[in-house]
């Protein structure tokens, strides 16, 4: 009988405690949760714009690239790209939404850059620069990036020093590599 009697007396928890340390545990647990979510959101986001970063940069490294190797310069609008097609000359252009890179007397070109990469609209110039005609200056912008990404080519820094840019200002230049 005396068995009987501690069994029963033993103290637990009230239902009330229980439902008070569910309530407790369910409010952490939805903190943690709601944490997670904005650092997996906060994470994919740098992701992004970090490969946005690094598709841009590739596309002004392949422009410098193909600059650096030319021996004929043009900045030419849409237009006058089209004027050239027979000519042995390669071209970078703005077109649809899409920086292309080609040869003019191919149908055939490659996409650079397309809105698809950098998740916005691309904006591309190629200038003469004023203060110094031997600088071509590439500007190339993302819809959501902010401030434009600024390149300046020297081209009497080039192996083929003799070179001179032949336009202003527009979309596409047309170049000739030997």
């Amino acid at each position: 009988m005396k068995n009987m009697k501690k069994l029963f007396n033993k103290k637990g928890y009230t239902l009330i405690e229980i439902i008070i340390s569910m309530a407790i545990f369910s409010v952490v647990i939805v903190m943690i949760t709601g944490f997670y979510i904005n650092f997996t959101k906060f994470h994919n986001n740098i992701e992004t714009n970090s490969l946005i970063n690094t598709n841009i940069i590739n596309t002004i490294n392949y422009i410098k690239y193909n600059v650096d190797q030319t021996t004929y310069l043009e900045i030419v609008s849409k237009e006058e790209l089209t004027k050239n097609k027979g000519k042995d000359y390669k071209y970078i252009m703005l077109d649809n939404g899409n920086i292309l890179s080609g040869k003019l007397n191919n149908e055939e070109s490659s996409i650079l850059l397309s809105e698809d990469d950098v998740k916005g609209d691309i904006y591309l110039k190629f200038k003469k620069s004023n203060e110094n005609p031997s600088d071509l200056i590439v500007e190339l912008n993302v819809e959501n990036m902010g401030n434009p990404l600024i390149s300046y080519i020297n081209i009497q820094n080039m192996q083929y020093s003799n070179i001179s840019i032949k336009g202003d200002n527009n979309i596409a230049i047309i170049f000739k590599q030997e």
